[in-house]
C-alpha cells in the first residue's frame, strides 16, 4: 500500500503529511497484520502488501493518528481534555469483519503504541 492510495482514500490532496504518513503506514500496516494474525509482510520486495479487505481501515488509522495526541474531546468550561490513545471500536470493527470473512484470529490485546 502507497501514501498515494491512503492520500486518495483520505482525500488528502496536499504534500504537507506525506513524510508523516510515509512513516506511520509501516507500523499501522504491521498492527493489523498482527491482529488479524496474518503476516502480510513480503520478503522479496521488502514491503507489506495490504488485503484490499484492509486498506480503509490502514488509511482511517493514519487519520486517527493526524489528529493531535489522539485528542478525542476537550470543552472550554471546566477546562476538560481527553485523550484517546486506542482505536476506536468502529475502527477495530473493519479488521474483525477481515478477519471473521478469512476465518483468522483476532488478537484483541494488541496495542498501537
Amino acid at each position: 500500500m502507497m501514501i498515494e492510495e491512503v492520500k486518495a482514500l483520505l482525500t488528502i490532496k496536499h504534500t504537507d503529511l506525506d513524510e508523516y504518513i510515509t512513516a506511520a503506514l509501516p507500523e499501522v500496516i504491521h498492527f493489523a497484520s498482527t491482529y488479524v494474525g496474518e503476516d502480510w509482510f513480503d520478503l522479496d520486495n521488502q514491503a507489506y502488501t495490504v488485503p484490499v479487505g484492509v486498506r480503509l481501515f490502514v488509511a482511517k488509522a493514519v487519520e486517527f493518528h493526524l489528529s493531535p495526541s489522539g485528542l478525542q474531546n476537550d470543552s472550554i468550561g471546566d477546562n476538560t481534555v481527553r485523550f484517546q490513545h486506542e482505536y476506536p471500536p468502529a475502527l477495530l470493527q473493519m479488521l474483525d469483519m477481515y478477519a471473521e470473512a478469512k476465518g483468522t484470529k483476532r488478537r484483541r490485546g494488541v496495542r498501537f503504541y
